[in-house]
């Protein structure tokens, strides 16, 4: 048995099939949310370009309440839901992911569906409180409907990447956060 240490070529063909694998893993991950990012830019553009002023100054405020409304719902289901579906998946317990995920599927869509009902019951006084007048009532429903889609789009992806599919996951982050919107 031998002490020497392992040959130069074997050291950089060990680390290329790293580099390759781990390449592989991470950058359709990467090319998927800078696609993402590329959409959101251009869709601002798009807005201002074609809604004036007024439209987007509208558009861009909706947004923003997405991104402050929607984690109440969510609950912290975006980080927990992979971790917990990849720990039960790490001990072989495939009924533990499975449980891990209808309920975290269905404290999603309880939290979505209060969230919602309270915003579109006093639709008026949300507006003012969000929108700083009351005749902006006409933009809590799709307000509401893109939260509810963003909670099952987050459980959904939550549920693909707890069990390694990134290429599911990231087609369903193309589709409806750079495609759809």
């Amino acid at each position: 048995i031998s002490n020497a240490e392992p040959s130069v070529s074997a050291k950089s063909s060990w680390l290329g099939r790293v580099v390759t694998q781990h390449l592989a893993e991470y950058l359709p991950t990467f090319g998927t949310e800078f696609t993402v990012l590329l959409s959101q830019i251009l869709l601002y553009k798009f807005a201002a370009h074609y809604l004036g002023k007024s439209g987007f100054s509208e558009y861009a405020i909706v947004r923003r309440l997405v991104s402050l409304i929607s984690p109440i719902p969510l609950l912290g289901i975006g980080i927990g839901l992979p971790r917990y579906i990849g720990y039960s998946k790490g001990k072989e317990d495939e009924s533990a992911a499975d449980r891990y995920y209808h309920a975290a599927l269905a404290c999603v869509v309880i939290a979505a569906l209060l969230c919602v009902l309270a915003m579109n019951l006093a639709s008026k006084y949300f507006a003012f409180l969000f929108f700083g007048s009351m005749s902006y009532a006409h933009f809590v429903f799709p307000l509401s409907a893109m939260i509810a889609g963003l909670c099952l789009h987050t459980v959904a992806c939550g549920y693909f990447r707890g069990n390694m599919a990134m290429n599911r996951a990231n087609l369903l982050q193309l589709i409806n956060l750079a495609f759809l919107p």
